[in-house]
């Protein structure tokens, strides 16, 4: 052998030396070495989570060479697989059942010597022989250890049950004693969440974070409401739910938004009601049709959508996905950005203590040397006036019990103004949330115009401090008259509202509590609907008795000829006509603008011109009951 065979011979034997213990090692530490990199990408259940109509087989696999090697292991009660769990031998067939059914599993990879090579991985898949009635419902799927659920040390839903309080005394106590009325950070569980659209679409599949919603209402019964808050401590990929929610309902909504905090709702107030009353179990509609109703009316409201959640595969609560109304929540609904958006909400005095307002108003009982009556202009300056009596408006003629001394928000924007968007003004305007009481049965309940004008405290007196200065006073009047006066309140809408939400519901509720149940319920829409038909002849009381609103007459506006904007007190008519109920003792102002901003030359008031831009009617204006006017506009007044 010569000197170069030689050499190469050596060199070919040193390196069969160094490849032995590799080229000799199990095929299971191979696939450790790449595991990292390609189990999480190759493992498939062998079907997309979603929805289906039929019964389905699902075969777990790793789709890597050396998979023989490979042992999967599972679970389908949401706890971490080990090898002490189910190991997949074969494909697994789940069926079809009536209602709804979901399918969770938790599936880890291990190696032959035991040791992890991948996972958990989780997958949900929704079985229904009724598809079509989850258009526009949201199913839920949430995954966390039993201990963290329901043990008695740690578990945030122990002790899974009821509690029929009137909020006082020891059973009160007690319950507010327990795990799932505890708050904070400590009580954050690991979980897995994944969200779905009634069409099957997943859209949120994530680690969370999962704490109990609510502090009072809502924990006197289970299912509890729950919240999710998306983190990087328990998602290293995500700290936000970046899925609009809510879609084209949002205000503004120019790029994607996203949450960092989603609440799923139990109805709080409305479902404790039912605990009660026996025989029923409330209408669980309430907050539903009220925020449906606030937004409509023009106000800044929570928005809220019909979910189904599952909690380790078996079936939770029916309830309401609500973005809480933070910061993040707020500038998705308005197009801002979140962190120039401060928010406060407790009861009415804090929040506007918290943003030094309070001296402003707050000199209860002796309500004459409020500094609201001698510094209007700077108040004025710091909060949106009209959005301020449209809200307390609203919240009067829909009857909340829970408010006006809970359930107060405000909020503003600090950052620099943007044409184009009304809410960078700096402008402190109120958040509307938390309507379960509306239209209420009970008769613990305080009316909020008792609440408000009778017996006004320290907590909830700027409304009648308010009151004392005429110009608001009109304003707050003509407000009330204005939302009665609009669609929203019409009583046939606001029944078929109920009608729209309660379709969508019932199904659902049916299969849950059964045929018996819910004809008890149904029976509660129907006390809802009745207090609904009475609101209208409450409010107008209400007027009569603290301002005496005792002179009514018809107020028709006739659309200009062209396209126009008619502004009515707080109302905008697009190129409409108008027909409502006014009082002679609180004048209505009228302006006009056309398509090119021009205002009116002149009005036609029940037939005679009148020379104005701006219109005021007043007493002498109303013939027979009625005032019929019209715009003209600039250049047609011949």
């Amino acid at each position: 052998m010569n000197h170069k065979k030689k050499k190469s011979a050596m060199l070919a034997g040193a390196l069969i030396l160094v490849l032995f213990p590799v080229l000799l090692a199990p095929h299971y530490k191979i696939v450790e070495k790449v595991s990292a990199d390609r189990l999480d990408r190759s493992f498939s259940f062998g079907l997309p989570a979603g929805v289906y109509d039929r019964d389905i087989t699902l075969e777990m696999q790793t789709n890597i060479p050396f998979a023989d090697d490979l042992e999967i292991y599972y679970t389908t009660d949401g706890s971490m697989p080990d090898r002490q769990s189910e190991k997949y031998t074969h494909p697994l067939t789940f069926c079809v059942e009536p209602g709804l059914k979901a399918v969770c599993l938790r599936a880890s990879v291990y190696d032959k010597e035991g040791e992890l090579a991948g996972g958990p991985y989780d997958g949900t898949w929704f079985l229904t022989n009724v598809p079509e009635s989850l258009t526009g419902i949201l199913l839920v799927s949430l995954q966390a250890e039993w201990k963290d659920l329901f043990g008695e040390t740690a578990g945030i839903l122990y002790p899974p049950v009821s509690y029929v309080t009137t909020g006082t005394g020891e059973r009160w106590k007690e319950m507010h004693a327990q795990n799932f009325a505890q708050h904070g950070e400590e009580w954050e569980r690991q979980a897995q969440i994944q969200i779905f659209e009634g069409d099957g679409r997943m859209v949120v599949d994530q680690g969370c974070g999962l704490s109990v919603s609510g502090k009072h209402g809502s924990l006197t019964h289970y299912p509890f409401s729950l919240n999710c808050r998306a983190d990087e401590r328990y998602d290293a990929d995500s700290n936000r739910f970046s899925y609009d929610f809510f879609g084209e309902r949002v205000l503004l909504q120019k790029e994607f938004s996203y949450y960092n905090n989603i609440s799923f709702k139990n109805g709080g107030n409305d479902y404790y009601w039912g605990d009660l009353r026996q025989d029923i179990r409330g209408t669980m509609l309430r907050n539903t049709i009220g925020l449906r109703l606030a937004r409509e009316a023009g106000l800044l409201a929570s928005e809220q959508r019909l979910a189904l959640v599952f909690l380790n595969g078996e079936f939770y609560n029916l309830t309401y996905l609500q973005a809480n109304s933070n910061e993040k929540t707020i500038a998705a609904m308005t197009g801002l950005n979140d962190d120039y958006i401060i928010t406060r909400k407790e009861d009415e005095r804090y929040a506007f203590s918290y943003f030094a307002l309070e001296d402003l108003y707050h000199s209860f009982p002796e309500l004459k040397d409020s500094m609201i009556l001698e510094d209007r202009s700077r108040f004025e300056e710091r909060v949106d006036m009209e959005g301020l009596f449209r809200y307390y408006a609203f919240e009067c003629i829909v009857g909340n019990g829970d408010w006006p001394k809970n359930n107060y928000q405000l909020w503003r924007y600090i950052g620099k103004e943007q044409e184009g968007n009304p809410y960078t003004d700096g402008r402190y305007r109120h958040w509307v949330y938390d309507l379960d009481c509306i239209y209420d049965l009970e008769d613990w309940l305080e009316d909020p115009w008792t609440a408000l004008f009778e017996k006004p405290d320290s907590e909830n007196c700027l409304l009648i401090t308010l009151m004392q200065v005429e110009p608001y006073r009109n304003q707050f009047v003509n407000t009330v008259l204005d939302l009665l006066n609009s669609p929203t309140f019409e009583e046939d809408y606001i029944l078929q509202v109920i009608e729209e939400e309660n379709n969508q519901y019932a199904p659902w509720y049916q299969w849950l509590y059964g045929a018996e149940a819910e004809l008890g319920r149904e029976d509660n829409i129907s006390l809802l609907k009745d207090n609904v038909l009475k609101r209208r002849a409450e409010v107008m009381g209400y007027l009569q008795k603290y301002f005496q609103v005792e002179n009514p007459y018809r107020l028709t506006v006739l659309a200009a000829e062209g396209d126009g904007r008619i502004r009515l007190n707080s109302l905008t008519l697009e190129n409409q006509s108008f027909t409502g109920t006014y009082d002679a003792a609180y004048p209505v102002t009228i302006t006009y603008r056309d398509s090119r901003g021009h205002g009116a030359g002149c009005w036609m008031v029940n037939g005679v011109l009148t020379d104005t831009a701006e219109l005021v009617i007043t007493r002498d204006m109303i013939k027979d009951g009625c005032v019929t006017l019209q715009p003209i506009a600039e250049g047609k007044k011949e």
